[in-house]
């Protein structure tokens, strides 16, 4: 009797596993606040829409497995409501960045752009030469060229 029934019904109770499981997604996705990349977000749809008795388990084990950290008090909640028309520039970029549970952006007090690259080159050296001891360079590449070279055999 119940073998009888599940077969002929089994294409709903399918139906209503897939349709389960993609509900569980973009709940969790939603409350979460998950942020995917595209292709991963496609794999995990298409997974759990044509094999939802094995894409469900593994989304439950390791599908919500980044969690976002919650927001400081700070930057959570403001002192007084703004609108957007009254926001500085500055102020709505906090904002939308403290929205997005993006970190506190670091200050540049010392940013200085240069109008060409021979100026650019100039500062480099003025950095280098200054350098008491050792110079971490973080974020400049050095390629295989004439001002590649020139920076890597700049005495320290």
């Amino acid at each position: 009797m119940w073998s009888d029934l599940l077969a002929r019904n089994w294409l709903s109770l399918h139906s209503l596993l897939v349709t389960l499981g993609l509900f569980i997604y973009v709940t969790a996705s939603h409350t979460l606040h998950q942020r995917r990349h595209p292709a991963a977000a496609v794999a995990w749809v298409l997974a759990l829409a044509l094999l939802p008795y094995v894409a469900l388990p593994l989304y439950l084990l390791f599908g919500s497995r980044k969690v976002v950290r919650a927001l400081p008090l700070s930057l959570a909640h403001s002192s007084a409501p703004r609108t957007h028309a009254s926001l500085a520039p500055v102020d709505a970029l906090r904002q939308l960045a403290a929205a997005m549970g993006l970190p506190v952006a670091s200050a540049y007090e010392h940013l200085n752009i240069h109008a060409d690259g021979e100026q650019a080159l100039q500062a480099l050296h003025k950095v280098i030469d200054g350098a008491l001891r050792t110079l971490d360079i973080c974020t400049f590449i050095l390629g295989r060229d004439r001002v590649g070279e020139e920076i890597a055999r700049a005495p320290v």
